[in-house]
């Protein structure tokens, strides 16, 4: 949660390149915290977590270059986000299931589709969401994970179909809900 938050200091002092004491402050105690809570994690499993600083990197330089808002970055950030999950089990078990990173993105990334789809209204983003979702069932069958975890995307579907006027905050609040389901349906389904 920390680290999480410590993007939004950092992307304001990216985006009005001003040193501004306060973002500054906010963003070092974001990150430092988070990076002391996670410190049991660096020394058990830094190994296995360095892989994903390319992730870190890569998601910076797109915010100091002013892409906060394309679709690359906003996966990106997602990435990141979904590293939570594995960095749990981790905590719990010692393993970082791969599936698991793969299946929580996935969810989570349908998102970033959702709300391009919302805002741009056009027809090619409203195909995307639909084959983003059927393929997300087919790598879900194909990494044999429970597509029952899934059923939180058919409204997906169902909103780019009938494409309604929705307020982000909206969207936001019924993206959470889903993801409630979500991992109610991965603590009671995933093997």
């Amino acid at each position: 949660v920390f680290l999480i938050n410590s993007k939004n200091p950092l992307s304001s002092l990216l985006k009005k390149r001003t040193q501004e004491k306060e973002h500054l402050l906010w963003f070092l105690f974001f990150s430092l915290t988070g990076s002391v809570l996670l410190a049991p994690v660096f020394i058990d499993g830094i190994n296995m977590f360095l892989f994903f600083l390319p992730l870190v990197f890569s998601y910076i330089i797109l915010l100091l270059y002013s892409k906060e808002h394309y679709l690359i970055t906003e996966l990106n950030g997602f990435a990141l986000l979904t590293l939570s999950a594995p960095i749990t089990y981790f905590v719990i078990t010692g393993v970082i299931p791969a599936k698991l990173l793969l299946a929580v993105f996935i969810f989570f990334a349908a998102g970033v589709f959702k709300v391009k789809a919302q805002m741009k209204k056009t027809l090619a983003y409203r195909w995307l969401m639909v084959i983003y979702c059927a393929c997300a069932f087919i790598l879900f069958l194909l990494f044999n994970i429970a597509s029952v975890i899934l059923l939180p995307l058919f409204e997906n579907i169902i909103s780019v179909v009938w494409m309604r006027e929705e307020k982000l905050r909206m969207t936001g609040n019924i993206e959470l809900i889903k993801g409630i389901i979500f991992t109610v349906l991965v603590a009671f389904y995933w093997k």
